[in-house]
């Protein structure tokens, strides 16, 4: 699974720019359960385009689902 936080408004980047830093393939912990966390592309929409083209995941994905949170 991929994520992808776009970063369009100083809002954006003050709650979320710190998170492009852990952009890679992480494991934890999520209820209890040893997890896979997948990359996540954060940033500003033609960098992330430019990342998500890159990615060999998601280049050999068959299914693409993208959830839009409305804006604050």
């Amino acid at each position: 699974m991929r994520s992808i936080l776009p970063i369009v408004s100083d809002r954006d980047r003050s709650l979320f720019g710190p998170a492009a830093l852990q952009a890679q393939e992480n494991v934890g912990v999520l209820g209890g359960a040893v997890s896979r966390f997948g990359k996540s592309f954060t940033g500003e929409p033609e960098a992330i385009i430019r990342e998500i083209q890159q990615d060999h995941a998601v280049k050999e994905a068959d299914t693409l689902l993208v959830l839009a949170s409305p804006s604050a």
